[in-house]
């Protein structure tokens, strides 16, 4: 982008610039801006300005007046708007192949496989983790160019609308919906509005190509491309739709079977995502990234079936609304298929699931110090905002 197009992009004129010359990158975290760069000042990003122009910022876009002889300055009324201008102009001008995935979980893995099987043949750009709302994508079209093939975007959400914006923004060629769970229920009030949620993914172009899991009995009935489970032999069992999902795509993008299985059975799972952690007598397997019901049994149904006693970490699923006793009470006709366990509880809706109730996360992490955990295997899944990740570091810190 050059600075003529960004000036055109903020005030609608095209000026006739004798010192016009290309912005090299384009950034709205101070701390990533490069030498030559643009940087956008976003929200409370104004006070970050001189951090900015410590690392090089050429040209800066604010809302408040700032003058300093190391960048050219433009005010304007509304840095998101012109963010959001930014990244229609560097599609417009790049035209990657744009997919967009979302649906209430298995989003991140599905997203991970199709990003890591195409980056072996293309130049790919995607959110960093699970970066999905409308900043974590405006920062991801950023990042293309000229050698950008394909952008691959997770679209998530909280309220109607959102994804509706999303779409209308990206306008993808290809969409996936992994399922309808009840993740955002409290928001969305039941399972049919969590549906219509999704399928705003439509809303920026309703040509797309878009696939859909044939085990959801909500997506089953939409004519589109229907997925079908299989077992590949790789992953963990409740995963494996994720992994279908992607194979259908990439075969649709041209990969050919042996291509795609080493890519999957080359993949490492997310941080803090079903983790398993080899302590020096026992095992952890730590799922503490975030939690909804749906997730939360799968999980379980793959550590059921190892033969070793449990020790089963629970902390509240969150933004349930009225719906969080009801779904805390349902965990427990699971729970009763597991045999030789322990389960241990932290949280307010957790008290709906039978169990050993701790007051805290610190009350929690000392009972296991407490314990004998030899041979034992210690599954910790909750909600992200539940911070239970704070008590799986503590354990390792105390075994190192």
């Amino acid at each position: 982008m050059n600075l003529s197009n960004l000036y055109y992009i903020t005030d609608g004129i095209k000026r006739d610039l004798k010192d016009d010359f290309f912005i090299s990158s384009i950034s709205i975290d101070s701390k990533t801006v490069k030498p030559g760069g643009l940087f956008l000042a976003i929200n409370s990003g104004y006070k970050y300005i001189p951090d900015a122009l410590k690392n090089g910022a050429r040209v800066i876009v604010s809302e408040i007046d700032y003058q300093d002889d190391r960048a050219l300055f433009i005010k304007v009324d509304n840095v998101l708007n012109v963010l959001i201008k930014i990244a229609k102009y560097l599609m417009r001008t790049y035209h990657p192949l744009k997919i967009a995935i979302t649906g209430s979980y298995g989003k991140t893995t599905t997203k991970e496989l199709i990003k890591n099987t195409l980056d072996k043949k293309y130049h790919v750009v995607s959110n960093y983790g699970n970066d999905n709302n409308l900043i974590g994508v405006l920062k991801t079209i950023l990042r293309i160019n000229d050698e950008t093939d394909y952008l691959v975007l997770e679209f998530g959400m909280n309220h109607m609308g959102e994804i509706s914006k999303l779409s209308r923004l990206v306008c993808p060629d290809i969409g996936i919906i992994t399922n309808i769970g009840t993740s955002h229920i409290g928001y969305l009030k039941s399972k049919r509005n969590i549906l219509k949620a999704k399928l705003e993914i439509l809303a920026g172009n309703r040509d797309m190509l878009l696939l859909v899991n044939n085990e959801d009995k909500y997506l089953k009935k939409i004519k589109c491309y229907q997925v079908k489970k299989r077992d590949f032999k790789i992953g963990y069992k409740y995963m494996q739709m994720n992994y279908a999902m992607a194979y259908d795509l990439l075969k649709l993008c041209g990969f050919k079977d042996n291509e795609i299985m080493d890519s999957f059975h080359k993949y490492k799972m997310y941080d803090h995502r079903m983790n398993k952690i080899n302590m020096n007598n026992y095992i952890i397997f730590d799922d503490t990234y975030n939690s909804s019901y749906e997730s939360l049994i799968g999980g379980l149904s793959y550590i059921k079936d190892i033969n070793k006693e449990k020790i089963i970490v629970l902390g509240d699923i969150l933004e349930l609304g009225k719906y969080g006793k009801r779904i805390h009470k349902k965990i427990n006709h699971y729970l009763r298929k597991i045999k030789n366990k322990k389960v241990l509880l932290v949280g307010e809706l957790t008290k709906y699931i039978k169990g050993i109730h701790f007051k805290d996360n610190n009350e929690l992490l000392g009972y296991l110090n407490s314990i004998d955990k030899e041979n034992k295997l210690i599954y910790f899944k909750a909600s992200h905002a539940m911070n239970l990740v704070f008590v799986v570091n503590e354990l390792i810190k105390y075994e190192k």
